[in-house]
């Protein structure tokens, strides 16, 4: 029973009944198109709207992940740190090209401080957008355990420390991998933090120019001659003009 859902593998069989990209013995969920399981033996599942079609990513299907989760090492470094897992996922069956689709992730690990959800596109990594299409929710839920897509408990934004992630995504639109408005949604992604505000000391100084001294800096020993040298020329001076 390599799924862990009670029936043994024989019996199960290497088919994808439910054609999320998993073979019937690895998958626990086979029977329900619209949730898939995070990783092999995993009881968190990632679910969209029932009567939609939630498959692997092409990644996480190309690297046998059994599973819509990936590790930031399978793709391309993003600028931002991430943390937990990336989700690699394809929502498809639309039933009109251009509508919207709703997912809920149970995050590896809660929201963060100062965070921000990133999307891979063909293009790179970019933050998600949101506008009336397209939207970011949380809930606090549980370790592997969250509310189903619409419940009343996700709130809008990315509440730090909440378990639960609820996106909505426009097919065609911004956050859609392949930007084509066709019955499906493809969108690798995951949670980062934002970087730190750079912060720099501003010059200090009175007007009018001015000279800095740098107290680290080395003395050039040829000072020291040069300062004797004036000294003696300054004292020869004022002896001669006293008539000595």
């Amino acid at each position: 029973d390599t799924d862990g859902d009670g029936i043994d593998d024989a019996t199960e069989g290497d088919g994808d009944a439910d054609d999320d990209g998993l073979r019937d013995f690895e998958d626990a969920d086979d029977n329900e198109g619209n949730i898939l399981q995070i990783h092999l033996g995993s009881k968190a599942r990632l679910e969209t709207q029932a009567g939609l079609l939630l498959k692997q990513g092409r990644k996480a299907f190309e690297l046998n992940r059994k599973g819509g989760e990936l590790n930031l090492s399978d793709v391309a470094a993003d600028s931002l740190s991430h943390i937990g897992k990336l989700y690699d996922f394809i929502i498809d069956g639309l039933p009109h090209k251009g509508d919207t689709a709703t997912l809920v992730i149970p995050l590896a690990q809660p929201v963060p401080s100062d965070p921000v959800y990133r999307v891979l596109m063909t293009t790179g990594w970019q933050n998600f957008i949101e506008d009336a299409n397209n939207h970011l929710k949380t809930a606090k839920g549980a370790p592997g355990n969250c509310p189903p897509p619409g419940d009343a408990a996700f709130t809008a934004g990315l509440t730090p420390g909440d378990h639960c992630l609820e996106i909505t995504i426009e097919d065609g639109g911004q956050n859609d991998e392949d930007g084509q408005a066709d019955g499906r949604i493809t969108d690798p992604s995951g949670v980062a933090t934002n970087p730190p505000a750079s912060t720099s000391t501003p010059a200090t100084g009175g007007g009018g120019g001015g000279c800095a001294i740098n107290p680290n800096a080395e003395f050039d020993p040829s000072l020291w001659v040069m300062l004797f040298l004036a000294m003696g020329y300054l004292y020869r001076r004022q002896y001669l003009r006293k008539g000595f």
